[in-house]
């Protein structure tokens, strides 16, 4: 399925729901199956970013560019630059794991023009 940019507002609305404890992990990836028309394993690949990205900790799986984009956007506008410096830490380290950190890929550059725009050292 393609990911348009409603779809990945989508996504990360329920995935803040869920986030801020408005709704169980499993009626927010209900609600966004519902919204969406994605799979429930897709949608919790999404989740799961999330909230490693909120946490600053590595996550697993791969979300493409523009939905990693869409969440840097969404978490510096309702999060702030503390939450926003923890994704971008977050994003580095899982692009480290899979071996793409380096190498001048789409999702780096899109974590440099963040931490870039804020100060924000990504050592």
């Amino acid at each position: 399925m393609l990911f348009t940019w409603a779809i990945l507002e989508q996504i990360y609305g329920c995935a803040k729901l869920c986030y801020e404890g408005k709704l169980s992990k499993s009626k927010a990836i209900g609600l966004a199956v519902k919204l969406t028309g994605m799979k429930k394993g897709s949608i919790a690949c999404g989740f799961n970013a999330f909230v490693a990205m909120m946490n600053g900790e590595e996550y697993m799986m791969n979300i493409n560019a523009d939905h990693m984009e869409c969440f840097l956007i969404n978490i510096e506008k309702d999060y702030g630059e503390f939450y926003l410096t923890r994704a971008l830490i977050a994003t580095k380290k899982h692009l480290i794991k899979k071996g793409v950190w380096g190498k001048g890929g789409k999702k780096e550059v899109l974590v440099h023009k963040f931490a870039q725009k804020h100060n924000i050292a990504l050592a």
